[in-house]
């Protein structure tokens, strides 16, 4: 019989290494004299609950067992093993209020648990592990092209099954030579534009030209519907196209650019005496391997032919050739062991396809609001945006997957000093998921932050975002959101926000937004959806700014354009009288003192809907119904 007073893992990693049955008895003694049998294998197993913060319903095979246990000197191996544990302050065990909340779904665990608040019910770890997942790279190595060498450019064409024609022609005098490559993008299946080194936005503060978009001239009325790759030329002075360049049959590396909501290069239309071209520069820093984007703007995609019409995916700059099972593999250190699942209300806000994860170690300690574990990991970290990967049937299914970083989890449910460490150690606020477009302050809106944690959270959140005001696959912004979720104090804040850093905000407000099958701007939005009190905080703080969008305002509502007419025929008298009152007790003195046109019209409207329920009653009244 053997005795150990410290530190009892080494042996029995020693012991059950050298054959030791794995249900070996141990008795371990406490300091009050009471014992408790167990085994090798429960031991291994209790390491493995403590050290991963779940429940008893974990099942280890022999492999497992002998990794949970640390390698030390051998000792003698003996029949019946006793483990005596040192006289000191007894440490707390495994509460029930955590373990309820890391059971199985599946175990079938009977007893009373501690009641667990909305955001712990999120996510539960189940007992199953994560799959084993193994990657074999291909034969051929995937092929990057450089554009400035003449075999690859020929390459490239040939690899393309030659649908296409380099353009060699010099570039324009003004453009900075960059090191790019072209090469294989694995979520689009398709090329796409990465940095070979670092490109600086501006050298001097003067922007840095990098690249002409290249194609054939066509005349406005000779453009081609169906082509992927045209560009419009403007006439700034008459507001109308002109024409544009098409890189349908002839391009160079501009061409295969991708598009993004979040770009890190502007296209500029530029002018250089003798003809109009496009320009791409970079609107931010641009680090080496980055892939390049640019935004293809929201009309480009609702515009293409149905044939070919598709969503497009919100692709981040750190989206590259590497798979899935590439990525885990690289980053497995970082994930949790087990199999997670998220609730049914997450699934759905989320827009999520399967509610079955892999999920980086990150979200456990924010979900359980642990910061110092927290902090220790992104330490360790050298990804912060690590996402948690999407589980079909074992597999790391690719349409599954929607890259929902820690950040936005943590906004989910509106952990605010996980969201403060998160920040510090440089996670991406402008990050986005991969199909819904939102980012971690859309997804604050549609979790359990409250209006005051949202006022509180999205200060931070809008002071490292970049992308304030980009739409989500549905063609909404925060602003959009914000009325939708009827919250005014985060509405508040965003406009307090761009009215402070002077963003010009006509192009959000009025900004065509499909609402159903109709595009209205903000403005109608608000009352296409009756939502009075959020047009009023709209229309306060416009007032309050003194900008160019003040004075456009005002101009539409003197000649009665900021609604649109059919709508406001739409409303009820009932809608039409709060409506009335809401402007009445909004506006300044002297546009209620001296009504304008909009005014006018609701007061119009109104009575036509008083004299038109006025003769739906009289009607009545000279109705005789059968039998009298």
């Amino acid at each position: 019989m053997v005795t150990l007073e410290k530190n009892n893992t080494p042996a029995l990693r020693v012991l059950f290494a050298a054959g030791a049955d794995p249900g070996i008895p141990l008795i371990f003694l406490a300091p009050d004299g009471s014992t408790k049998i167990s085994n090798i294998k429960g031991y291994a197993t209790a390491v493995f609950e403590r050290n991963h913060h779940i429940s008893s319903s974990t099942q280890l095979d022999n492999s497992d067992i002998l990794a949970m246990l640390t390698n030390q000197p051998v000792i003698e191996m003996p029949s019946l093993l006793i483990v005596r544990w040192p006289h000191r302050p007894v440490q707390p065990q495994l509460s029930r209020h955590r373990a309820g909340l890391f059971a199985s779904q599946n175990s079938g665990t009977s007893g009373s648990q501690t009641k667990l608040s909305p955001q712990q019910a999120v996510m539960t770890i189940s007992s199953q592990k994560m799959p084993t997942f193994s990657h074999n790279p291909p034969a051929i190595k995937p092929r990057v092209y450089n554009p400035h060498s003449a075999t690859d450019r020929k390459q490239l064409v040939e690899n393309q099954g030659n649908t296409f024609s380099y353009i060699k022609k010099k570039d324009r005098d003004g453009i900075k030579k960059v090191s790019v490559r072209i090469g294989p993008v694995h979520l689009i299946n398709g090329l796409g534009v990465y940095a070979e080194k670092e490109i600086s936005k501006s050298i001097s503060t003067t922007p840095v030209l990098i690249g002409e978009y290249r194609g054939e001239r066509v005349d406005r009325n000779k453009e081609d519907p169906n082509s992927l790759y045209h560009f419009n030329l403007f006439d700034r002075k008459r507001s109308r196209v002109i024409g544009g360049i098409d890189a349908n049959h002839q391009r160079n590396w501009c061409a295969f650019v991708n598009h993004s909501h979040t770009p890190n290069l502007e296209v500029i239309q530029m002018w250089d005496g003798k003809e109009t071209y496009i320009g791409f520069f970079p609107c931010k820093d641009i680090k080496k391997g980055e892939q390049l984007f640019i935004d293809y703007g929201y009309k480009y995609f609702h515009h293409l032919p149905e044939a070919i019409r598709f969503s497009p995916l919100y692709l981040h700059s750190s989206d590259n050739w590497k798979s899935e099972t590439e990525l885990f593999l690289d980053n497995k250190a970082f994930y949790h062991p087990l199999v997670v699942h998220f609730d049914a209300q997450m699934v759905e806000r989320l827009k999520l396809k399967t509610n079955t994860w892999i999920v980086p170690k990150l979200f456990i300690f924010i979900l359980n609001n642990e910061l110092s574990k927290l902090s220790q990991e992104l330490e360790q970290l050298e990804h912060v945006d690590l996402y948690a990967l999407a589980l079909q049937e074992n597999k790391l299914a690719a349409q599954a997957q929607e890259h929902l970083t820690a950040l936005m989890f943590a906004a989910y449910l509106g952990r605010t000093d996980c969201i403060n460490l998160l920040l510090q150690a440089k996670a991406d606020a402008d990050r986005r998921m991969l199909r819904t477009g939102y980012n971690a302050f859309h997804i604050l809106l549609l979790g359990f932050a409250s209006h005051k944690q949202v006022a509180t959270i999205g200060k931070n959140l809008l002071a490292e975002m970049h992308d304030h005001f980009y739409s989500d696959n549905n063609g909404l912004t925060l602003l959009n959101h914000l009325v939708k979720e009827n919250n005014i104090r985060g509405l508040e804040l965003v406009l307090n926000y761009a009215l402070q850093e002077k963003i010009e905000l006509t192009e959000y407000l009025f900004a065509p937004v499909m609402a159903g099958e109709k595009e209205l701007d903000l403005f109608d939005y608000c009352i296409a959806t009756k939502s009075f009190t959020i047009l009023c905080t709209l229309i306060e703080k416009v007032f309050s700014s003194q900008n160019t969008f003040l004075a456009s305002l005002k101009n539409l509502m003197k000649k009665n354009s900021l609604f649109e007419a059919a709508l406001l025929q739409s409303l009820s008298k009932e809608e039409l009288t709060n409506l009335k009152e809401v402007l009445i007790q909004t506006l300044p003195k002297s546009f209620v003192n001296k009504p304008s046109k909009l005014l006018n019209s609701l007061n119009q409207i109104i009575k036509n809907k008083i004299a038109e329920e006025a003769n739906e009653e009289e009607e009545k009244e000279m109705t005789i119904s059968p039998g009298f």
